[in-house]
């Protein structure tokens, strides 16, 4: 009776243990977002702009392609050299650039 006290004892402590890992991390990624969120707060006419360029960059589709997709065989008049990037694409590339914004920004002062 004794050992398997003990054993759920240590089991509990690790958890335990585990646990408090955790919530620093989790504590430590909120003070990083709240330190980033101020300066786009801060910054925010740059990120917008940033933003809206680049869903209009990447978000732009010609409607002709000579791959056969969407043109007809052989009568592809509007070649187009580059590819249509989906949402969750733009979104990380979005991201992205604001993490690069925000690092420039933070190494400026």
């Amino acid at each position: 009776m004794e050992e398997s006290q003990t054993f759920i004892g240590r089991v509990r402590n690790r958890f335990w243990v585990m646990g408090m890992f955790i919530m620093y991390l989790l504590d430590r990624l909120v003070s990083w977002l709240g330190v980033r969120a101020s300066i786009a707060a801060r910054e925010s006419d740059l990120f917008l702009g940033t933003a809206l360029f680049l869903i209009g960059f990447f978000g732009f589709e010609s409607g002709r392609y000579c791959d056969g997709n969407s043109s007809d065989y052989l009568s592809c008049t509007r070649p187009a050299t580059y590819y249509f990037y989906d949402a969750p694409h733009t979104t990380l590339i979005v991201l992205g650039v604001f993490l690069i914004l925000t690092w420039f920004v933070r190494a400026r002062r």
